[in-house]
């Protein structure tokens, strides 16, 4: 069994950060978070037994101090692909000075052991960070867990609607993509199913490695028909494309500067998530870690409140414009 009792998150802003906080106050931890010194954080946001902490990111003796009697960190730090994940590094230096025992880096999302995604620009600011995490860990005994739950399922298939098809299904414009053939099983986790994973994992001891979970593995096609069932078949447009195809246009995006960067991202993401070879399709740590899959009826149920919600959305942004 572990020993972790105090849990710090990193990050008050995570679309995680709150399911996390519940699940972990409903296992008994004691929750705190740590914010920017410079960042507002309203105390009313979050249940009363949760510390609020804050310090200098840049300062290893403000975050040094923050982290005493941190017994664990889950970093949800945001910035992927950008230079927003380096400040763990300090915050990785600052644990090991506080005598923090476990820290899980901000990791989540897509598979970053395989070789073919970890060359895309998402995973370009996470490398570095694995390696200064196993560089601690060898050298001071910091224990880590790098934790993969494939694509967030709230954020693919509701928030990013207007922005890409994360899985290639674009609900209010009944639009859908077949990536590589739409065939290829791709590894999703609802937002409280990896609050759920984080409270097992701490719970457990350290893997001092990957950590893979989700709660829903299946193909585009396999989403499309579930979506359809809800929405009716008639008037959806299908259409085709290759994961090299989207990487050159991501590329094309990139060159246009900072006004296309998370478009560029978006579409690595996309590819990263479901693309042949990418490695999103992977095996999961579930039963090790007493976690399952959704059933069929809790996915349609999913399903059938998630096309409510986007078309909701939707609605409400054409409203709105």
């Amino acid at each position: 069994m572990s020993s972790i009792k105090n849990v710090t998150i990193i990050g008050s802003n995570s679309v995680l950060t709150k399911p996390t906080i519940t699940a972990l106050l409903s296992a008994g931890f004691n929750v705190s978070i740590l914010s920017r010194a410079e960042t507002t954080v309203d105390p009313s946001t979050f249940p009363s037994s949760v510390t609020l902490l804050s310090a200098d990111y840049s300062s290893l003796e403000s975050l040094t101090s923050a982290l005493q009697g941190t017994d664990a960190i889950v970093s949800y730090v945001g910035g992927a692909g950008t230079n927003g994940l380096a400040s763990q590094n300090k915050i990785i230096d600052a644990a090991v000075a506080a005598g923090v025992k476990r820290f899980l880096p901000s990791e989540f999302g897509a598979n970053s052991e395989n070789k073919k995604a970890v060359a895309l620009k998402i995973f370009a600011s996470k490398l570095p960070v694995q390696e200064h995490i196993i560089k601690a860990h060898n050298e001071s005994g910091l224990e880590y867990d790098l934790v993969i739950p494939g694509l967030f399922f709230e954020t693919a298939l509701i928030h990013d609607f207007d922005f890409v098809r994360l899985v290639g299904i674009s609900i209010p414009t009944k639009t859908a993509d077949f990536l590589d053939g739409g065939n290829i099983p791709i590894s999703l986790s609802t937002y409280d199913f990896i609050a759920s994973a984080v409270v097992a994992i701490l719970q457990r001891p350290a893997s001092n490695g990957f950590v893979r979970v989700f709660n829903i593995q299946k193909t585009t096609r396999e989403l499309l028909a579930l979506v359809q069932e809800f929405t009716g078949r008639e008037g959806w447009t299908i259409t085709e494309s290759k994961s090299e195809e989207v990487l050159e246009e991501a590329d094309v995006l990139f060159d246009k500067g900072p006004e296309a960067f998370w478009s560029a991202l978006a579409k690595q993401v996309t590819v990263a998530a479901g693309g042949k070879g990418f490695g999103n399709d992977f095996e999961s740590d579930n039963e090790e870690l007493g976690l399952s899959v959704l059933g069929d009826a809790e996915l349609k149920e999913l399903i059938k409140g998630t096309v409510e919600r986007a078309t909701r959305k939707a609605g409400s942004t054409a409203t709105q414009a």
